[in-house]
């Protein structure tokens, strides 16, 4: 027996003992096992539901929230970044000018070539998706460098001052710049952004200049940035997925009919067989989320959830072969959600799986492509009794 078989089991026992205490006459109550079948008042009755509908889907994702750029590639996952600086000194031309980046990761080895390339279009911070990117003046190398691994805390791109002292006078037009990744690569920057709370680790433009006749330099920060990413998508006859920094997203649907409407709910798990030689990741452990979906039939086009309450979390470590629930906590907030849901105080719209930060984790995890299987595919199970003031059916 698992640990994480241990602690569902004894969550189910202690959740089960305090609402039969709390019931009148719970000596009477007898504890027997029941799988399925009918419902007896008193009886304590374990239920395991396959999901009866799956779907894969993608959401293409944009950045301009997240707290980090990412630029690279690693394994089949490509990513690459905007940022716009409109805000000069006055009077001022360059002398000088330097990207410069705090680094909070890498994943991968080797060395990477960077450009920077002007864009030559207008663009919405919150819009951009890898399949809108701007265009970008390939010809004019605005700056290049070459990022290692052995950078460890920052990462700068000398700019051609000529370019910025073109926007500073308006002889340029002025759409910011594009971090593009040369060539294939097997390293991934994970880059701090002008999102994060810590000023001192937001990307900013180092500039040396001379304005009226006096030399200075000034950090300015980008009014904008954003980072958008891309991998294959997953093959219709493969494993399930859920991914950061891509979003790719699983919906599932289960039959809750066969619990009664007035059953106590004891305890609800959640359980899907892992496909480890498709599954990568590198930080460890990596969070995924169940949320319950706002509506049914999905819209796929407007896909919403719930995003504060009824999300249910689940941490994986490098090398787990089962997505569970192993915090107590975690096991009674899907407990109460599937309480409401019986109720039907909640409506049964189904759940999406998803990464639990789809725009910091970078990752897939690939999961046992049976659907209807209740050992290895997508599951929940769930104990409860009928309380003694109600009828069984």
């Amino acid at each position: 027996m698992t640990s994480r078989t241990t602690t569902f089991l004894l969550s189910a026992l202690l959740l089960t003992l305090l609402v039969l205490i709390g019931c009148e006459n719970s000596k009477d109550l007898p504890l027997e096992a029941g799988i399925g079948g009918e419902a007896t008042v008193g009886t304590l009755h374990e239920v395991v539901l396959p999901a009866t509908e799956i779907k894969q889907v993608r959401t293409e994702l944009n950045g301009g929230a997240s707290d980090f750029i990412f630029v690279g590639q690693r394994r089949n996952l490509r990513a690459k970044a905007l940022l716009l600086f409109d805000v000069f000194p006055d009077s001022a031309t360059a002398t000088q000018a330097e990207l410069r980046f705090v680094i909070a990761r890498h994943y991968g080895t080797g060395t990477m070539h960077i450009f920077a390339r002007p864009v030559q279009e207008a663009w919405d911070e919150y819009e951009v998706r890898w399949s809108s990117f701007p265009a970008v003046d390939t010809l004019t190398a605005l700056g290049e460098a070459d990022w290692t691994v052995a950078d460890s805390q920052q990462v700068s791109i000398p700019l051609d001052t000529a370019v910025v002292n073109g926007w500073m006078r308006g002889a340029v037009e002025n759409h910011g710049l594009a971090l593009l990744p040369a060539g294939y690569t097997e390293i991934l920057f994970r880059l701090f952004s002008v999102e994060t709370v810590n000023t001192d680790l937001a990307p900013y433009l180092w500039m040396r200049y001379t304005a009226n006749g006096k030399v200075d330099s000034a950090r300015i920060f980008p009014s904008a940035d954003l980072f958008v990413a891309s991998r294959p998508e997953p093959p219709e006859d493969g494993p399930y997925v859920v991914s950061g920094l891509v979003a790719d997203r699983v919906l599932l649907k289960f039959d809750l009919s066969s619990i009664p409407s007035a059953a106590t709910i004891n305890s609800t798990q959640f359980e899907w067989s892992i496909d480890t030689t498709a599954t990568f990741f590198e930080d460890s452990p990596i969070l995924v989320a169940l949320q319950r979906v706002q509506s049914y039939p999905w819209d796929l086009a407007n896909l919403a959830f719930d995003t504060k309450t009824n999300v249910v979390r689940f941490y994986l470590t490098q090398g787990d072969d089962i997505l569970t629930i192993s915090s107590l906590d975690e096991i009674k907030r899907v407990t109460d959600m599937m309480q409401r849901l019986v109720y039907g105080v909640l409506s049964d719209n189904g759940f999406v799986l998803k990464m639990g930060d789809e725009d910091t984790d970078f990752g897939w995890i690939a999961f046992v492509r049976a659907p209807g299987d209740s050992t290895v595919g997508p599951r929940l199970i769930v104990t409860y009794t009928i309380p003694p003031t109600v009828s069984a059916p």
